[in-house]
Order: C-alpha cells, then structure tokens, then sequence
C-alpha cells in the first residue's frame, strides 16, 4: 500500500495543506522544514489517518476535535481509494462525495496491521534509533535477541525475561519456602482445614434450632403478605384521588366540544393573519400614495429644465480650446525674452571677430569668412601629430645610442668569464651516490624496515601464547599428523554438541518433572483424590494397631477408641476412593507419567556421563600428545590456532634476517660511492676535506657541474645577445631617418593648411586659440537659428491656431461674441459649457428620482397582491370574504381548539398519574367509587398497615433471637468463616500454580522465539544487513561476522584488515548505525513475506555528516525500490545528497514556519 496524496485538512497547525506523492521507480518523499514547522505532526496525521484519530487528541489547539479531518488518496495492487478520517468514534471515514464508509473500508489497504504494529514496523526515528542502539549494547552477548529485537522493532527482551524468571521463582520452585505465593496459599490451606473441623456439632440439637426458625419464618411470611395486600389498597385509592380531577375535566371538555357542533377548523394563527394582512394592505396603499405624488413632482422639475444641446455637441472642441488658451497664456511674453537672447549671442559673436581682427556686419559675411569644418578639423589633427613626430625621432635616436651601449657592455663581460671542464668520472661517480638516494634517510627506512620486522617476529612469537621455545627448536619440532589432530578436534566438537544436547535436554526434564509434581500437588489438594497408596497405607496402619492389640502390646480398653477411628478413617478412604475413581485414575495417570519422566531423566544423565566419560579420554590422550610436545599444558581448543601461527613465526623470523642483510648491504654501497666521488672531485680541482660526509661531497659535486654549466650557458648567452643587438642597431637607424621624414612632411602640410585658413605666419599656440574662436563663433550662430526656428516660430505658429479655432467656433455657438478676443471667447464657452453639463445632470437627476419613484409604486403594488394572496386560502377556507363574519369564524376556531386542547390535557394528566394504566383501565377503576370516602378509608388502611408493622417489626426480632440461637448451637459462622478461608486458598494455590505455568511457559517460549528467529532468518538477514552496515560506516567495517565459539553466539563487526571489533567496543554512532542497518534489513525481509506499507524515517540522520548522510539514503533507496519511503527532516543540507542519490524522481516537499 502508499498514499498517493496526504491532505492535512483541518488537524494541529494546519489547514488545508495539501501533499502530493507521486510514485516513481524509487518511491522516495522528503518533507523538510524547520523545528516547530510541523514534521512531527505530519507523522502522528499519517497514524491517525489510518487507523482513527485518537480520543485524547493533542492536535485539536487550532481546530475543536468535532471538526479535526484528515484526507487522503491510497492505492494498493491496482485499487485505489479517496477518502477522508474525521473525529468520530464510530463511522469517522467518509468517501469523496461525503457519503460514510464501513470502518473496515481500509482493511484490503491494510492487512492484518493494527496501530501498534504500523508504529513499531514501519516507523523509526531518532529516539528509537538511539534506544535501538543501547538495547543492542546490553544484549550484546545474544545474537538471537540482537535479531528479534531488532526485526520487530522492540526493545529490553532482556529484561522481559529476567522479569519473568524472577516472577516464576517468586511464585513456585522444588524448594519449599516461606516467600513463595503457593506455599504461603498451602499453609493458609492447612490452618483453614483444621479450623472446619472443629466447627462440627451435634445434629439433633441444630435440627430443634432450625425448626424454630422455620417456624418463624413462616408468621414472618403471613404479615408481610398482609402487610402487601393493604399497601396495594393503598395505592389504588391514592391513585384513584390522583387522576379524578384530570378524567373529570377530561369528560366535561370533550362534552363541550360535542355542544358546538361542526366548526370550521382554522390556522391557530388565523387571526395573527388576518391583523398582520390588514396592516401590510394599509401600509402599502399609504406607500403607494406617496410615490405617486412624488414622482409628478419629479416630473414637472424635470420638465423646466432646458439643456444648451449645442453646446454640449461641441463640448470636445470648447474644451480643446481652452487648453489650447492655457498654453499660449505667456507666448507673447516668451518671444520677447527669446528676442533678447538672441541680440546677447550675437554681441558674444561680435567680440570674438574683434579678437580675430574681422569687421564684418551681417551672418552671411560671416558664414562666408569663417573656415569650413574639415580646415578646422585638420589644424586640430596636424596640432596633434606634432607632439608625437617630434618624441618619434627622440626616441629613435635615443634607442640607437642605447644598443651602442649595450653591445659593448656585453663583449666586456664575456672576455671575463673563464671556461670550466667537467670530466666523465665526476658526472658518474656523481650519478652513482645521487642514485643511492639521501643516505640519512636510507638508512633509517633499513633501519625502520629491520624495527618493523622485528615487531612483526614478536607479534607472530605473542601469538604462540605461552607454548614457546627456541627458534631452532621450534624449526626442530615434530607435530601431530594434520589429520589425526584434525580428527581429535572433530570428535572433541561432536562430543561437546552431543553434552550440550543431553544437558539441555535433562534442563528440560526437571522443568518438566517439576512442573508435573506441582500439577499433582494442586490436583491432590482441589479434588482431594484417594490414590491407591493412600488407601494401603491406612490399611497398614489399621491393621498394625489391631496386631498390637491381639499380641497385647495395647489392651483393647485402652485402643479401642483408637481403633475405631482407624476403621472409620480406612472406610471412609474407601468410600471416597470408590466415589472419585475418575479423579483418582487421573491422579493415579499423573502419577505414572511422572514415574516415565523420571525413568527418562535418569536414562539422560546417564547418556550425559557416558558423553563426559568420552570427552576425558580424549583430554588425556591430547595430554600425553601435548607432553610429547613439551607443552604438557596446552588445551586441544589451543592447537589449531597454535599450527596457524607457527609458520607465520618462521616467515617473520626470515624477514627479519633478510631486512638486517639489506641493511649492510646499503651502508657498503654508500661508502664505496663517497670514495668515488672524493677522488673525482680531487682530479677535477674541487678537493674537499677527507671526513666530508657523502652529503658534502654530492652538494660540491652539483655546485661544480652547476658553476660549470652556468659559464657555459652565460658564454652562450652573451654571444647570442651581442649577434641580436649588432642586427637591432641597424634597424634603429632605419627608424630615426624614418621619423626625420615623417617631421618634414607635417611641416608642409601646416603651412598649405594655415593658408586655407586665412592663417599665415601663425604659431601653433596661435592657432589653437583661434580654432577656440572659430568654434565658438560657430556655436553661436546655431543656437541663434535654433532660438529663430524652434521657439519664436513656433509661439507665433500656437497664437494662429488659437486664433483661427476661437472665430471658427464662436460663429456656431455665439456669434454676438465674433469681435472679442480669442482668450475671452474661450472663457465665454467654456462657461456656458459648464452651465449646460450641470443643467444636464440635474435633468438625469430628476429623471433617475421618477424611475425610482415608479419603482416604489410597483412595490408597493406587489405588497399588496401579496398580502391579498396570503389570506386567500384562509378566506376559501372559512368560505367568505367578509372580514367581520371572517373574524367570528376565528373565534369559534380558537374556541373549539382551546376545548380540545384542555380535554388533550386532561386525558395526559391522567395517564401520567396513572401508575402506567391505559385510560380505559382508570375509568373503569374510578366507576362507582365515591371520592369523598377516599380519604375516610385510607385512614382506615394506614391504622392496619401500622399495625401491621408492628406485628412484623415483633415477629423479625423472635427470627433473628432463633437464627442467632441456631448459630451457636451449629457454629455455622466460624464454619463459614472457616470454609471460606479454605477456598480462599485453595484458589490462590490455582492462580499461583497457574500464573507459575504461564509466567515458565512463557520465558521459555521467549527463549525458543529468540532462538528459532536465530536459526530461520540469520543468514538472509545478517547478509542484507552487512551490506548496508558496510555502507552506512563508509567503508569503515566490510560486513557482520558470528562468533560461534561464544555461548550464545555473538554478533561482531569485521575490520575490512581482518580485526573483529565487538558490539560493546562499537561508538554510540555506531551501534545506532548497526541497530538502522538490522532494522532495514529485517523491514526488506518482512515486506518480502507479507504485505508493503509505507516506511516513515523520521530525523534519522540528524548526528550524521555528509557522507554518512549520503550512505544512509542510499540504504533507504533500495528499500524505496520494494515500499514507499517517507523521510521527515529539519536539515535543509539533506537537499543536495537527495538530488544525487534519487535525481530527480525524488519529491521534495518544504514547510515553513506558521
């Protein structure tokens, strides 16, 4: 089963949350928010979706439990089912259209899964993983229990167990003790049958006693039926005066209404009817007067009003006109400002043509003398190619002179550097102690290598534990055949099987015995059975008395009496024994199937001797092989490991030998290559002291080659560089002609340029400034013409407009106004447009108040049609439309209704007073009783009932005076008490050789649920969950192991180099990590078997880094291949390892905080 969509509608914090799952290859749904957003709710929500949403609900702070809802949309196997829970304790589930499910609807979704179930299989989260962990630490010495703990999701099987254990010895053991329930019960037995006993009396006394109360008893019994027939008087007459009023008023209203005759039945509310239907006519006719007069009203102020139609046709244009009027307001006043503008350019332009020495009157003289743009332009760009012509030739000249400097600078220093040799016996005898490495550090790896194999020698001498000699004795020694100690070994371990299977099973048989001894205790003391033992051995005992007396040890005056109870003792054994032959042939069956179990046990303990017998011989036929070793104190468990680890020695001790040869060899090897090289460095003229170290020797053997290569390489340097240079120089030359050129061809063109210009004998600095000039000449007269053309211009242009559209409309709409100016023209029009709007909406006014006026008008008519057709049926009925005959029809109605209700009431008084009799019953009882002799003979009654009383009171006290009697005589009481005691403790001997069964039964049914999980899902189980433990610890562990030498086998995590590390050396981290890996693996298995639902992980990764993190939900993505994986977190740092893990099939979904 999944949920395909969870709707948390009404439930905690939220309302109306809607969460979509949909279903991928790996079903995996992240839901992730902060703390306090909600995560832990959504898990309980999916609880009490499922299985009811529990009566003490915590989640009902924002909504009242009456309107909790949950919804939900589940699929299972092809069916699918849209449904919501609501808070009901009965019928809570309800379909998509509203309608009530069964309460079992979920039950095809479900299976045989109950809350409980689904909590502790499909749920985990940080807390159980933790508790989880703990558990796994205290059972750590019981595989079984780790399993079943584990695969179950439940913890302290443990403590159960003990628990039980303790209860089971507090109850019962063989040991007989004082604190133990069924032997505290067997006492309290044993004083209570004493106590019976002495309880008997004599029969004819008790028979007179018994008598007299009889007697007693039956006077008793005569007054109280006296006493009952007067009461029952009693009460008839009582009741009689109760319901005569109510039968009376009954009987004259009934009377009444058969006066009237037929009476038209009207609505109790007919004349509430009539008024209210009279008042809403007069109120509507009244409304309806008003409007009317209202709307004439309306109607002639409409009709005075008179709209400038015209006007308004041509409101557009008035109001295009006014605008137009608004911006041209301050044109006239603008033009003269602009006009002013223009003469202050014109001076500025002035001045400067007096700086260039030009006279000139007008713009066109001067467009004429000012030089074009592209003569400006060109002086510009010749200004600006001076400045770099002229740093070109400096700089060319100045790099010439530079390389000069260069070459020679070069050729000195070469005839400096002398020339160095290195001969082929330095390079190789230098090549030779560099391949040696660095001698320090050589000959410490040797040296660790010698250390490292050393350790591994003692490690591998530790290992033969206390059995050691001397590595060439040890070489020396002869062992035992592999398969003879092979076989020794195998017989050793069956024979241990063997002792372990007949030890159990002789635990069995005691339990077994003892438990069958205590059925036989309890069977005897509860049925009280005479076995055939019993019967012979008071025969015995008669029949030894009545010896005595014929041999006269005993005379028969003194026996007899002794005899006799011996007799009846025998009789009475065998009466009983022939009265209970069933009990006494199950007892007696008991009996020999007790015999049987003890035959068997004694057949076990002998097989178990047999078996320990076998293990001694084989432990002294090793002794001797052992002694022949010279360990004599070696174990057989002890040689398998001792073997092993013998050539592991030998292989250590060869190492060591070898790493202390290499060892020598490396410092041979390096004081050969010192000498060497001491030499070549004498022959080469780099000598060096004769207690120089090879270190020393290799350093001033690199700084020769070096020193030497250097000057050859810095001889070829400079050669290079002198040969570059020479060719550079050349060059440079080329580029200093070049840029003298350059220079003389820009003079030229300056001077032709100056000319076209006007400019003649002008310096540079003399003609930048009059390229300001003309610039700024040129700036002035375009922003003249632009003044002219854009806003001079322009204003005039609106002025026209405004004009030519003032005379157009004034000779339509007021042509008395043609002389005025266009301004006033338009405020003219503008106002009568004003006027006409506002006649206009007054007119739309009235017009609107007439409408509604009417509308009231066909208000009020309809309130009338109304009010007439409500009354209607009420006049039909009544059969006239005369209001006053209408209102004496009312009357007689209410009447007749009033009659009928008081003779209702009265018949109701009636059966409620009437002691449960039908009307029928009371009439007739009250037939011919006179009702003012009532009280006259319930006095009567009363006198006789008190009299009564009193013969009764007298008669009560003489029965309890003989009871009391009869009970001293018989010693009924104490024989009550004393029986009572008895049976007491007889039942409590049951519940405590009961509960002892079940408590026994159950610890071992515990032990063999453990055990038999153990054997059937170990394999499969341990295998899945070592893969995931491998992976969940990164690698750190390579899978489980079983230890099954530990007794019970223990559960160990391997090392992936061979260590086992046990459950208790684990960290807390791990442990948890070990209980998830059980718990997932166990959850794949039982999904295999039975029926999938949902997997909730709730912040199971919440100590976890990222890595582990990654592991943990690569774990949980296979079981989301076989189940629907629901994961709950507040850790936003999750996202990214789901995006790797599951792509993009994963549905993520992120709460926030409310």
């Amino acid at each position: 089963m999944r949920i395909d969509q969870l709707e948390l509608t009404r439930y905690g914090k939220f309302t109306a949350l809607p969460i979509a799952m949909p279903q991928a290859k790996r079903d995996f749904h992240l839901i992730v928010g902060p703390n306090e957003a909600g995560k832990s709710t959504i898990r309980d929500a999916i609880l009490d979706l499922l299985f009811g949403i529990e009566t003490r609900s915590s989640y009902d702070f924002l909504h009242p439990k009456a309107e909790m809802c949950l919804g939900a949309k589940i699929s299972h196997s092809g069916a699918s089912l849209k449904f919501q829970r609501v808070k009901k304790t009965k019928s809570s589930l309800i379909d998509s259209k509203g309608a009530a499910l069964a309460d079992n609807s979920l039950a095809a979704f479900l299976g045989t899964a109950d809350r409980a179930f689904f909590d502790q299989m499909f749920g985990l989260d940080h807390d159980r993983l933790v508790t989880g962990g703990n558990e796994i630490l205290k059972a750590s010495n019981d595989i079984g229990r780790i399993l079943f703990q584990s695969a179950a999701g439940i913890g302290s099987l443990g403590t159960v167990r003990d628990a039980l254990e303790e209860e089971a010895n507090k109850l019962w053991a063989r040991r007989r003790s004082g604190d133990r329930a069924y032997y505290i019960a067997a006492d309290d037995f044993a004083t209570a049958e004493a106590a019976l006993k002495r309880a008997t009396v004599k029969t004819k006394d008790w028979t007179e006693a018994r008598d007299k109360v009889q007697a007693i008893e039956q006077l008793l019994a005569e007054v109280r039926t006296k006493f009952e027939t007067l009461e029952r008087e009693r009460m008839r007459l009582e009741r009689i005066r109760r319901v005569a009023p109510a039968l009376r008023a009954c009987t004259d209203n009934s009377e009444q209404l058969a006066a009237m005759g037929e009476v038209a039945v009207l609505p109790a509310n007919a004349a509430k009817l009539l008024g209210d239907t009279e008042s809403e006519l007069a109120v509507a006719k009244a409304q309806q007067d008003i409007s009317l007069k209202l709307a004439d009203e309306a109607r002639a102020k409409r009709n005075a009003i008179e709209i400038n139609v015209d006007v308004i046709r041509g409101a557009d244009a008035i109001e295009s006109l006014a605008e137009r009027r608004q911006q041209t307001t301050f044109h006239e006043r603008d033009i003269g400002k602009r006009e002013l503008e223009i003469d202050g350019l014109w001076k500025s332009v002035q001045a400067a043509m007096r700086q260039l020495g030009w006279v000139l009157t007008n713009e066109e003289a001067l467009d004429a003398k000012l030089p074009p743009l592209p003569t400006r332009r060109t002086i510009s760009s010749l200004i600006n190619q001076r400045g770099a012509l002229e740093r070109a030739l400096t700089a060319a000249s100045e790099a010439e002179r530079a390389k000069r400097r260069e070459i020679a600078d070069n050729e000195s220093e070469l005839e400096r550097i002398s020339i160095l040799a290195v001969s082929p016996e330095l390079r190789a005898s230098l090549d030779a102690a560099l391949r040696l490495g660095d001698h320090p550090t050589a000959i410490t790896r040797e040296r660790n290598k010698v250390a490292r194999a050393q350790r591994e020698f003692r490690a591998a001498e530790a290992s033969l534990g206390e059995w050691r000699l001397d590595l060439v004795d040890l070489r020396q020694l002869v062992l035992p055949p592999a398969d003879v100690a092979k076989k020794l070994r195998s017989d050793y371990d069956q024979l241990q099987l063997d002792h372990g299977k007949w030890d159990a099973k002789r635990v069995d048989l005691v339990g077994e015995i003892a438990t069958l001894e205590l059925e036989i205790s309890q069977y005897k003391a509860s049925r009280q059975a005479v076995t055939a033992e019993d019967l012979a051995t008071a025969r015995q005992s008669r029949d030894g008395l009545w010896t005595t007396i014929k041999n006269g040890a005993r005379s028969l005056s003194d026996a007899a009496n002794d005899y006799e109870e011996r007799v009846r003792d025998t009789d009475g054994l065998a009466d009983k024994r022939h009265d209970k032959t069933k009990e006494a042939a199950e007892l007696q069956s008991r009996i020999d199937n007790l015999a049987r179990l003890q035959v068997s046990l004694e057949d076990t303990e002998q097989r178990l001797a047999k078996v320990q017998s076998q293990v001694a011989t084989i432990e002294a036929d090793w002794q001797s092989r052992a002694t022949a070793l010279g360990f004599p104190s070696m174990p057989l468990l002890a040689l398998d490991q001792w073997q092993t680890a013998l050539p592991k020695l030998f292989a250590a001790a060869d190492a060591v030998e070898l790493a202390e040869v290499d060892a020598a060899q490396l410092q041979e090897s390096f004081a050969a290559a010192m000498a060497r090289l001491r030499v070549a460095l004498g022959a080469a003229g780099a000598p060096v002291a004769n207690d120089a170290e090879i270190d020393v020797l290799v350093a001033t053997g690199n700084a020769f080659v070096e020193a030497a290569s250097g000057a050859k390489a810095r001889r070829e340097e400079l050669s290079r560089q002198i040969a570059n240079a020479r060719t550079a120089l050349a060059d440079l030359a080329q580029k200093a002609i070049a840029a003298n050129s350059e220079l003389g061809k820009w003079k030229d063109s300056w001077a032709l340029t100056m000319t076209q210009a006007g400019l003649v004998n002008v310096e540079i600095a003399a003609a930048e400034g009059a390229l300001l000039l003309f610039d700024e000449i040129d700036d002035k007269l375009k922003s003249i013409r632009e003044i002219r053309k854009a806003r001079i211009e322009m204003m005039r242009r609106d002025l026209e407009d405004l004009a030519r559209q003032a005379r157009t409309l004034v000779e339509s709409l007021a042509p008395e106004r043609n002389e005025e100016s266009p301004a006033d023209i338009s405020a003219e029009l503008s106002a009568r447009l004003a006027k006409a709007r506002e006649d206009k909406t007054e007119a739309d006014r009235l017009d609107a108040e007439v409408k509604r006026f009417e509308s009231q008008i066909a208000e009020a008519q309809n309130r009338i049609e109304i009010a007439l057709a409500r009354i209607a049926p009420l006049i039909k009925l009544a059969g006239t439309d005369d209001t006053d005959a209408l209102r004496v029809l009312i009357a007689r109605s209410d009447e007749h209704r009033g009659l009928k209700c008081a003779a209702d009431a009265g018949k109701s008084a009636a059966e409620a007073n009437g002691d449960g009799l039908a009307m029928k019953q009371l009439e007739e009882e009250t037939i011919g009783i006179d009702i003012a002799q009532i009280p006259v003979r319930l006095g009567e009654i009363s006198r006789d009932l008190a009299e009564a009383r009193d013969i009764q009171a007298e008669r009560s006290a003489n029965q309890a005076t003989a009871s009391a009697e009869l009970g001293k005589i018989s010693g009924s009481d104490e024989a009550a008490r004393a029986e009572s005691a008895r049976q007491d403790a007889l039942s409590r001997m049951g519940d405590a050789a009961e509960r002892f069964i079940k408590v026994h039964i159950a610890g071992k049914l515990l032990r063999w649920a453990i055990d038999r999980f153990r054997e059937t899902k170990q394999g499969p189980m341990l295998a899945r969950a070592s893969e995931i433990f491998s992976g969940l610890t990164l690698g750190s562990f390579s899978k489980l192991v079983v230890d099954f030498e530990s007794d019970p086998p223990r559960l160990d995590g391997l090392r992936p180099d061979g260590r086992t590390v046990g459950i208790a050396g684990m960290s807390d981290g791990t442990r948890d990590q070990l209980y998830l890996a059980l718990r997932l693996a166990a959850l794949e298995m039982h999904i295999g078997q039975g029926h999938a639902l949902p997997f909730i992980a709730d912040d199971l990764f919440i100590n976890y880094d990222d890595e582990r993190s990654r592991a943990g939900l690569e774990a949980l993505a296979k079981l989301s291949e076989v189940t629907q994986v629901i994961f709950l977190s507040h850790h936003r740092h999750l996202l990214p390892a789901v995006k790797r893990v599951f792509g993009d099939s994963a549905t993520i979904t992120e709460l926030a905080l409310q």
